[in-house]
């Protein structure tokens, strides 16, 4: 019943670390560390997500790590609708993104990884980025399709190229290891993930799954 906008104001929380109190956040947010033991792990991304930024981290992690590829996409399909781009101007500013492009390019990056290139291109969130993804793609799969050795070779090296070059954007994981909501320049401290009173053994075989 807290209303979706109410703030209690900001604090220090155990960390040290500055945080504004959104009471009915918060509660979703206790919620899904519930849902994530019991194994609900669609509701505990759902309400994860829905704390926005407070939460990213953590509903990328869900995302990422525990739903399996058709779990986040049949909810991104559902229930994230493309928001409008970013104007070059709010770019060259570094306006952040809104979190629900910020999925979908988890999305298309997680797509690519697993090789489903015909996928991938329409989640990302301009037109830049889906023409990346889409050349990647179709590179790899020139390279697995050429009948001659200098052919595939010459289709990995400009796919390994594109990789190289933007990696980060079209491949990169958005938590652990790549770190690429943070640029790939900053990593989080590594928490150690094993079976306890509020983890589950099944999403930690899901995380081991998706290493």
């Amino acid at each position: 019943a807290f209303p979706q906008e109410e703030t209690w104001g900001g604090r220090r929380n155990a960390d040290w670390d500055y945080e504004v109190i959104q009471p009915k956040c918060r509660i979703e947010g206790e919620s899904a560390i519930l849902a994530l033991q019991r194994g609900d792990y669609l509701q505990a991304f759902d309400q994860l997500y829905r704390g926005q930024s407070n939460y990213w981290y953590d509903a990328a992690t869900v995302a990422e790590r525990v739903l399996t590829v058709d779990e986040l996409k049949q909810y991104v399909d559902q229930q994230v609708p493309a928001p409008p781009p970013l104007s070059q101007q709010d770019r060259d500013n570094y306006v952040p993104l809104p979190v629900a492009a910020s999925l979908r390019n988890l999305l298309g990056r997680r797509l690519l990884r697993e090789g489903r290139y015909d996928e991938a291109p329409a989640y990302f969130d301009n037109t830049d980025l889906q023409e990346k993804a889409r050349t990647y793609g179709q590179l790899l799969q020139q390279a697995e399709s050429k009948w001659w050795p200098t052919r595939r070779a010459e289709a990995y090296f400009n796919a390994s190229w594109i990789a190289r070059r933007w990696g980060m954007e079209l491949l990169g994981y958005e938590m652990a290891p790549d770190y690429a909501s943070l640029g790939g320049s900053y990593s989080l401290e590594p928490v150690e993930l094993k079976v306890g009173p509020l983890v589950a053994e099944g999403e930690v075989q899901r995380q081991q799954a998706s290493a």
